[in-house]
């Protein structure tokens, strides 16, 4: 168990936008719950930042769509009274035929973007209520807001996290607890590269479309500290929102279907 007075709890923390938030955390002196499914990459990320910062960091590791070991990082939970910020990264994306697809892989998805981040969340709330302070930041992504083909679940289960984010900010405001649903749009993380998707471009086209996971975060922390709901980082991605508020449903639709491989490459 971490000994601090201020915990921060990451899943999906050994790769991409979890593992920056974990480093960039450490360096404002977080002690650190970690939590992913690669041991090796997890003791690589502790070993470096216990280089340079002193702050305690405890590795969990855990594939969230197993139930076991949901169960352990609850028990986790309930007894680190400490926890203050609370970041629900853990997640994946499929691509292909829904229906010629295994229905298993749906499975599990439902099972780490919904299951696992609403059953974290509600054995982490009361004790941020109880101590008057805490923050939660569920990462969803740009495309909760943009239903696409062959992505029934994945856009499905973002545009939950998005909604459970606002609902929950709601009722969490009076209790001194911020909430924010971060939905990013193209990051260079792992998370393309193992759809075979490929940052192709021109430097602009790059530049604008393309995001680091350090900018990522740095965008997210921002906004923590200014109670921002919804953040959306970069500002083509804020205009692509906002694009998704006007544009007649019947266009969009027809937009989406001459355009798969367009929506596919928008995932975070």
């Amino acid at each position: 168990m971490i000994n601090t007075n201020r915990t921060a709890l990451i899943t999906g923390a050994s790769s991409g936008i979890g593992t920056v938030y974990a480093k960039t955390l450490a360096k404002e002196g977080w002690g650190l719950i970690v939590v992913g499914r690669r041991n090796e990459r997890l003791t690589k990320l502790k070993q470096e930042i216990q280089l340079h910062h002193k702050v305690n960091i405890q590795i969990l590791v855990a594939d969230l769509s197993v139930n076991e070991d949901l169960e352990h990082l609850l028990s986790v939970i309930d007894h680190s009274p400490g926890i203050e910020l609370l970041i629900n990264n853990a997640g994946f994306g499929s691509s292909g035929d829904y229906f010629k697809s295994k229905y298993s892989i749906q499975q599990q998805m439902l099972d780490v973007h919904i299951t696992a981040c609403t059953r974290i969340v509600h054995h982490a709330v009361p004790k941020m209520i109880k101590r008057g302070k805490g923050a939660i930041i569920n990462v969803a992504s740009l495309s909760a807001f943009f239903p696409a083909p062959n992505s029934y679940f994945y856009c499905s289960t973002k545009a939950f996290m998005v909604t459970f984010s606002e609902c929950m900010h709601i009722d969490l405001k009076s209790h001194n607890i911020k909430v924010q649903a971060l939905c990013p749009g193209f990051t260079h993380t792992e998370f393309h590269s193992r759809q075979g998707i490929v940052h192709s471009g021109n430097y602009l086209q790059l530049k604008l479309l393309w995001k680091s996971p350090q900018q990522v975060v740095n965008k997210s922390l921002k906004a923590l500290r200014k109670s921002k709901v919804i953040c959306i980082p970069g500002l083509l991605n804020r205009i692509i929102y906002l694009f998704s508020k006007v544009i007649p449903n019947s266009i969009y639709y027809k937009l989406a279907a001459h355009n798969s491989d367009m929506f596919l490459h928008s995932k975070k």
